[in-house]
């Protein structure tokens, strides 16, 4: 088992980034979500994925949930010091944690069928939009409670940048689609999955030099 990351100060890589561009970045992700959304037809909502368990509704219901819950954390900022530095250490924290895959996909599909498919694209739409307007507006240091712990505002913003990039692949995956993931998005998951590998463990596998398990850093 890879060890855990260690928190880093305010201002490491994974944020070292202008607090706009990520929200222009995770503006860009959620448009192509509703776009890619709203083309689809009955049955194709009912279609596998690369995922277990997981229906192409299905991944829609677990990003867009994330919409309305980013939004609370917005209205309810806490008066505590962030206790997880980066977007990173968010996910080191979440590995292994209390919700299993069974039951994120448990709960995705029950938002699904309370939600209706046709809605689920919508998220991504006005409410999306409306979120990010809020955080834009937002001081990047205002600490949020997120279900990792108490962490930055810019730093979570870039775990949704993370997440709906990694699910929009899945997505592209189950449609066969061409390109839908923009190279900026790419770009910022990867600085993140990266800083989850030991550095020693990863330049060693990257250069042939190792065959230790290092992937996957997250599921």
């Amino acid at each position: 088992m890879l060890p855990r990351m260690t928190s880093s100060p305010a201002g490491c890589p994974g944020e070292n980034a202008d607090f706009g561009d990520d929200i222009a970045i995770l503006a860009d992700l959620w448009a192509r979500w509703r776009e890619s959304g709203r083309r689809l037809a009955g049955e194709q909502w009912s279609g596998p994925t690369r995922l277990e368990r997981w229906r192409i509704r299905d991944l829609y219901a677990h990003v867009a949930r994330g919409i309305p819950t980013f939004g609370n954390l917005l209205a309810s900022p806490v008066g505590t010091p962030a206790e997880i530095s980066h977007a990173a250490d968010y996910f080191a924290c979440l590995r292994g944690g209390p919700a299993s895959a069974g039951e994120v996909a448990r709960i995705a599909v029950r938002f699904a069928a309370d939600t209706g498919d046709a809605a689920l694209p919508e998220f991504f739409g006005k409410p999306g939009t409306e979120v990010l307007a809020t955080a834009r507006a937002l001081t990047p240091e205002m600490v949020l409670a997120s279900i990792a712990g108490p962490i930055q505002l810019h730093s979570y913003l870039v775990t949704r940048i993370v997440e709906a990039t990694v699910h929009l692949l899945d997505l592209q995956h189950a449609l066969d689609a061409g390109t839908m993931v923009p190279e900026p998005a790419l770009l910022r998951t990867v600085r993140v999955l990266v800083q989850l590998i030991p550095s020693a463990s990863f330049i060693d596998l990257a250069t042939g030099r190792s065959a230790d398990p290092v992937f996957p850093v997250l599921t």
